[in-house]
């Protein structure tokens, strides 16, 4: 006896299979004759038991619109939690990373962008070497109102003494005895960071004999290496030189002044973040082919559901008897 094919079965033969197939076809339901959801089953049952205790059906056509009312009201339901879920799922979406959020927020220098990016992405500001905002806001105040007068660091004691209370605290950490070369290598290293370098394919470096070695090629050799261990190189100034002491004084002491500019567009960029990110949300609509369906469904729902009510209506006034 050949064994029957089941690819040629002609489908399922049980009632409880014709059940589970019954379905296969349905994509969302909106148009379908039933309920398809157990919610939108509940929903039915709920809302004609409610109109059948309201109305009390007197003939089968009563009922008949009874039943399509409430089939019709529970779809329109569901497709309004459908709707409901598509724009939230559309503004889940809507935003683009960060840095793009950022960039198309004003004209901003790229290191302020950058800068609020990560402040941003790590939800923290560490505070660069020790230098909170209250006491930059301290720093700065003193140099725009005494700044113009330091020519020499003694002058920063007697003019500036947030600032150089600032720069011995950093003496005596650091070991140091030279309170100008100590502010001069804080500024060196308070320069804002810049956007992250593209990673690149190393370089092969060429062996370099140190014996005949050019003065700039010894420099270059010691700068890259000290770059690679994270080493500030701070130069010394001439100290026979005043006016090269007075320029480089006034340089560092604007470098303050430039890190609070920095800091205050950083932080405006990532105060108003918060509320361009919403805005974008709140614009954000499903895509145009699921927003026309959806209001396709949403009026052909409505109509029919407009149309039972009124049938509905004309049948309970016939009932009245008419006035002779």
């Amino acid at each position: 006896m050949p064994i029957p094919n089941p690819a040629r079965s002609g489908g399922p033969q049980t009632a409880a299979g014709h059940k589970a197939v019954s379905n296969n076809a349905v994509k969302h339901g909106l148009t379908a004759l039933g309920a398809v959801t157990v919610a939108e089953a509940a929903l039915v049952d709920s809302l004609r038991g409610a109109l059948l205790a309201q109305y009390d059906p007197q003939n089968p056509l009563e009922r008949l619109q009874i039943e399509r009312i409430a089939r019709n009201a529970a779809k329109l339901q569901r497709l309004h939690e459908i709707e409901e879920a598509a724009f939230l799922l559309a503004q889940e979406n809507a935003c683009p990373p960060v840095a793009e959020i950022i960039a198309a927020m004003g004209p901003a220098d790229a290191t302020v962008q950058a800068d609020a990016v990560r402040i941003l992405q790590s939800r923290s500001r560490p505070a660069t070497f020790g230098l909170d905002d209250a006491l930059l806001a301290q720093i700065c105040d003193e140099i725009r109102a005494h700044g113009p007068r330091v020519a020499t660091y003694a002058d920063v004691q007697a003019l500036l003494p947030a600032t150089h209370a600032y720069v011995e605290q950093h003496c005596q950490q650091n070991g140091t005895s030279n309170p100008g070369l100590q502010l001069q290598a804080l500024m060196a290293g308070l320069q804002p960071l810049p956007p992250q370098p593209v990673p690149t394919k190393p370089v092969p470096k060429k062996p370099l004999n140190l014996n005949d070695a050019t003065d700039a090629e010894l420099m270059a050799l010691l700068r890259a290496d000290e770059r690679e261990r994270g080493v500030i190189s701070v130069p010394v100034r001439p100290q026979d030189d005043a006016a090269a002491q007075a320029k480089g004084l006034q340089q560092d002491l604007h470098a303050l002044l430039r890190l609070q500019k920095h800091r205050r567009e950083v932080d405006d960029l990532v105060q108003r973040y918060p509320g361009r990110r919403a805005l974008l949300q709140q614009a954000a609509l499903p895509p145009a082919e699921v927003a026309d369906r959806m209001m396709r469904y949403q009026v052909a729902l409505d109509r029919q559901l407009s149309k039972c009510m009124g049938e509905l209506f004309q049948m309970l006034a016939m009932r009245q008897p008419r006035e002779p």
